[in-house]
């Protein structure tokens, strides 16, 4: 609303001892006429918690809906968008059901996917986190995880009996570790790599 605005000056005509006329009554009426004439009418008898609008003629009316009668159909953002608590959608994200699609997933077993490939004796196997692997003289290649069960199953990407790389069976799963037996019992010359790759299903 306009702010009032006092024209009167009542100090100044006190000290000059001027009189009060009926014009400087009517311009400081006017200036509240303008004031009040533009500021929102109060509503009487709103609901209480209800939301406020406003209508065409910019008046405050009391909407009959609180919060929680509130339906966004439309989010635009170009930045990040957070969530404290979950997120549940009736429709499909980007085309996607995700429900369906989080339900595929949940069905499909957790799996580990390594390659032992050996320049010496012992290193680390590339793909899972804490893997590693010893190779001995006798060809066994035993790989030492820290899943600390033994309820998976091993696959292995290929089983041949000739050398060299010929991986012939492997050994009972532990909790710590898993060896494959070979028929490579010696190791790779300098400047080679003998190696298989391996996947790890959680049972």
């Amino acid at each position: 609303m306009s702010d009032y605005t006092n024209t009167y000056g009542g100090a100044a005509k006190d000290a000059a001892n001027d009189i009060i006329l009926g014009a400087d009554v009517d311009t400081q009426l006017d200036n509240i006429a303008t004031m009040s004439g533009t500021k929102a009418d109060k509503v009487s008898g709103a609901t209480v918690d209800s939301i406020a609008k406003l209508d065409a003629n910019g008046n405050i009316v009391d909407s009959g809906k609180d919060i929680d009668d509130l339906s966004i159909t439309t989010v635009t953002t170009s930045g990040d968008i957070a969530a404290g608590t979950n997120i549940t959608v009736g429709g499909t994200v980007d085309g996607r059901d995700v429900a369906a699609d989080g339900a595929i997933l949940d069905a499909l077993p957790v799996t580990y996917h390594g390659r032992v490939s050996a320049t010496s004796g012992s290193g680390t196997v590339l793909g899972p986190s804490g893997f590693t692997y010893n190779w001995s003289s006798a060809g066994n290649c035993t790989i030492t995880h820290n899943l600390g069960t033994a309820n998976y199953t091993p696959l292995l990407s290929a089983k041949k009996t000739t050398a060299p790389d010929s991986y012939i069976n492997e050994n009972t799963p532990s909790a710590n570790t898993l060896t494959i037996y070979t028929a490579d019992v010696s190791l790779p010359a300098s400047g080679h790599s003998r190696g298989f790759n391996f996947i790890i299903m959680m049972d």
